[in-house]
């Protein structure tokens, strides 16, 4: 992970406008299914978004207030969609050998919730292709000519 934010572009990832007032190795501890880790990444001010931001963070699918890897946001989500956060948090301990409490269970749920909330306002608001005329649905090939029985 830290090859990986060492390489982001000190850039804004929304605009792509170059980032000013910079401060290199910002820490963050991550939960990940290796255990915690330390990232250190870049952290800038974007003129043009008029927002701090970390590209790296963007860069490596983590929230602007994660504490998670995107597997154990996942794990989370799964694990909280299908129980309690209470048994939750005993299974993610069993299965997985992380201890992950009961808030960071429900926070990183809520937080992929909320973001599958936006991907799907995304694919509604997307424009429906329609058939092209004269294409009949449902054939996967075209009809035989007559007289060919």
């Amino acid at each position: 992970m830290q090859a990986k934010a060492d390489a982001v572009a000190e850039h804004c990832p929304c605009c792509q406008t170059p980032l000013i007032e910079r401060k290199r190795r910002v820490p963050k501890t991550i939960h990940s299914y290796g255990g915690p880790l330390q990232l250190l990444r870049t952290h800038g001010w974007c003129k043009q978004c008029e927002q701090w931001v970390f590209p790296a963070d963007v860069a490596l699918g983590l929230g602007e207030h994660s504490t998670a890897s995107p597997l154990v946001q996942e794990m989370c989500a799964l694990l909280v969609s299908k129980m309690p956060c209470e048994q939750a948090e005993s299974v993610v301990t069993r299965v997985a050998g992380m201890a992950l409490s009961r808030s960071t269970l429900a926070r990183e749920a809520q937080r992929q919730g909320e973001r599958a909330i936006q991907q799907r306002q995304v694919l509604s608001a997307a424009p429906v292709c329609l058939p092209l005329p004269g294409l009949v649905l449902g054939r996967d090939q075209p009809p035989k000519p007559n007289g060919c029985g």
